[in-house]
């Protein structure tokens, strides 16, 4: 990522994690509300994580939802654009709470929605050791192996990190997300 690129990232998460959820309103003056914040935090972590390249692989980053999706039409108005500098182009899938592993693999970024808070631990296994980034907004996810918990605290939101998922899937975390998450889990070395 070129300096312009990181600082103007930089400079989006800031304000994203110093606004309330009700000050961050649409161009018609509505609230956002806190699933245009989250769409917002999902496409930056795309460009914040270093996603191994594959031979032969398109230059998509695939940002899968996988049950009920929360975030309505927010993603419609940046699907196509570039993530980062990365080259890759961001592409949405919606999933159904069967997908295959095969499937879930294939995302750079896989959201876990609410709806699917029961089979958490299913989904994980599914992609434990593939660079997919997990994120959900479920209590208990990065404890089960989930690598980002995004949560709300005091009206923002903000976001939990277990930093031995992000090691097992063989991927790199900006410090940027580290350094700002309200809490990062690590196992203790003995």
């Amino acid at each position: 990522m070129n300096r312009c690129g990181a600082l103007l990232g930089l400079v989006l998460v800031a304000k994203l994690l110093l606004a309330p959820l009700d000050v961050l309103a649409d161009s018609k003056g509505q609230p956002a509300g806190e699933y245009r914040v989250k769409a917002a935090f999902l496409y930056k972590f795309l460009d914040f994580v270093g996603l191994p390249e594959k031979a032969g692989e398109e230059k998509v980053a695939s940002l899968c939802i996988l049950g009920k999706d929360p975030f309505g039409s927010f993603f419609e108005a940046v699907e196509g654009r570039p993530v980062g500098s990365s080259g890759r182009v961001l592409k949405v899938h919606r999933l159904a709470r069967d997908a295959s592993a095969q499937e879930l693999r294939k995302c750079a970024l896989l959201f876990v929605a609410r709806s699917e808070s029961e089979s958490v631990r299913d989904v994980l296994e599914k992609v434990r050791k593939y660079p997919v980034l997990t994120v959900s907004e479920t209590s208990g996810f990065v404890e089960a192996g989930g690598i980002i918990n995004l949560v709300v605290r005091n009206r923002k939101v903000r976001w939990e990190v277990n930093y031995d998922a992000v090691e097992e899937a063989g991927l790199r975390l900006s410090s940027q997300i580290l350094r700002n998450a309200v809490r990062v889990l690590r196992r203790q070395e003995d």
